[in-house]
């Protein structure tokens, strides 16, 4: 018999805490300022691109900024010394009112080789146009993703607001990536928000997502249940976590009916959900399905957190970033799902029985509510 493992995969940024995701921000608005992040790499890592979050600009759209990778100092903050071969590792980026609240990809005059362990840092700060003047010529840009309520987490290096010399870092998750030709590192997320819908929505009254686990990391699963950030709807009504395959019409193959007189809570958390009648269906490693997430109630709201990317190819640098998974959506249990595959509500995915492949290998592992690894599960 295949040695059955298990697993919680949440493909999203290490956050504990409650309230919604947000975007915490720093304003370069004179020329001394900075945002830095400071990061050890997780890999041996040819860097040619550098991945920052605009937020909104002010003024004539002429300034530029310069985007660095530089080594750190004794003190751990950037040494001033740009990286790169002939220290060119380096690209310049104009705000504009154009970009606001998206993501800029700066790519870098000559790649820099970072070492595993090795801690480097991201700079950015004014370079050249139109000088910077507190509320007449200044740019916000993001340092970091946090919970709006309460912000803990697993964070790797911290992220700096330097005004004018004085630094204030952040105890969350940064908010940058770095890209190499093959894949992206990081946490380069575009946008955070909820989507907040009930039965009678006018626009899409059910969501979820659309995943596939790569076919290399074992035969069959089952999926005990999920693992939400949600606000659930008051007292009263019941929310149908329902699992599809991935034909048109979608086929359920098992759904659970969710109490909100037993579960209920007055902000979003995490919260995981089996399901609980019936013999779970065995799940097949490479095959696509449906996890969605349907309001039975016409009067409260429930909210289902998500995340953004600019690209989809941006997910490589989450946690789990080999799975495939993307927002789907649907009204009136049309026959088919919409897809965003720069989106992801926040929906994890609690695996049981997972069987190694025929040929041996593959296998589980346990990991916490960060995404990241807790102990095996052999």
């Amino acid at each position: 018999m295949a040695d059955a493992k298990g697993a919680e995969i949440i493909p999203f940024p290490g956050m504990f805490g409650y309230g919604g995701y947000s975007i915490g921000e720093f304003t370069l608005d004179q020329s001394t300022d900075a945002v830095e992040f400071v990061f050890p790499a997780e890999e041996d890592i040819t860097a040619t691109t550098v991945l920052i979050r605009q937020g909104v600009e002010t003024g004539d759209d002429t300034s530029v900024y310069r985007v660095s990778i530089q080594s750190i100092d004794s003190s751990g903050n950037p040494s001033g010394t740009i990286l790169g071969a002939t220290s060119n590792g380096y690209g310049d980026y104009t705000a504009t009112t154009a970009k606001n609240n998206s993501i800029g990809r700066v790519t870098l005059g000559e790649s820099v080789s970072l070492t595993r362990g090795t801690w480097y840092a991201v700079v950015v700060k004014y370079q050249s146009g139109t000088a910077l003047s507190a509320g007449v010529q200044q740019c916000n840009f993001a340092r970091a993703i946090q919970h709006s309520t309460s912000s803990r987490g697993i964070f790797t290096g911290y992220s700096t607001g330097n005004n004018a010399g004085t630094r204030a870092r952040t105890s969350t998750v940064q908010l940058f990536g770095i890209a190499s030709a093959s894949r992206v590192y990081g946490c380069p997320v575009k946008a955070v928000g909820g989507h907040t819908y009930r039965a009678d929505t006018a626009g899409y009254d059910e969501y979820g997502v659309r995943f596939s686990l790569p076919a290399a990391w074992g035969d069959t699963f089952k999926l005990k249940g999920a693992i939400l950030y949600w606000d659930m709807p008051g007292a009263g009504t019941t929310i149908d976590l329902t699992l599809w395959d991935n034909a048109s019409p979608p086929v359920s193959l098992q759904t659970v009916s969710i109490d909100s007189d037993l579960q209920n809570f007055d902000d979003s958390y995490w919260q995981r959900i089996p399901f609980s009648t019936g013999t779970l269906p065995t799940l097949s490693f490479g095959t696509t399905y449906n996890l969605t997430l349907f309001n039975n109630s016409t009067s409260s709201n429930m909210i289902l957190r998500y995340l953004d990317v600019d690209a989809a190819g941006d997910w490589s640098a989450m946690p789990w970033g080999d799975i495939t998974m993307s927002q789907i959506a649907r009204l009136n249990a049309a026959s088919s799902f919409d897809e965003l595959t720069t989106r992801r509500p926040c929906i994890g995915l609690w695996l049981e029985d997972w069987t190694e492949p025929s040929g041996g290998g593959g296998g589980g592992i346990v990991v916490g509510t960060s995404g990241v690894i807790v102990r095996g599960a052999a």
